[in-house]
């Protein structure tokens, strides 16, 4: 398994249905919004689509491992959320 990249940052804010804003900052901005409320938010490097997005994990409240998942489809938004609820992040 190797690092996420820009791609799998933009595949996950994809699943958890993010808003993205791309207004005037040297990173997009994912944010994952659930009833109304936003639960997780996490940059996305412009300059570089090989750059780590290492941070990504800790911003979702789940390990590496599980980030792939979401990024190539094993994790589904309702399982993130599960996760979520079970960390008392929800």
């Amino acid at each position: 398994m190797g690092k996420l990249t820009q791609k799998d940052a933009f595949a996950i804010a994809k699943k958890l249905k993010a808003t993205i804003d791309r207004k005037g900052k040297a990173h997009d901005m994912a944010s994952i919004w659930h009833e109304g409320k936003c639960i997780a938010i996490y940059g996305i490097r412009r300059a570089s689509r090989d750059k780590g997005h290492g941070h990504i994990p800790g911003a979702l409240f789940v390990g590496p491992h599980d980030c792939h998942r979401l990024a190539d489809c094993p994790m589904s938004q309702a399982e993130w959320l599960g996760v979520m609820k079970e960390k008392g992040n929800l």
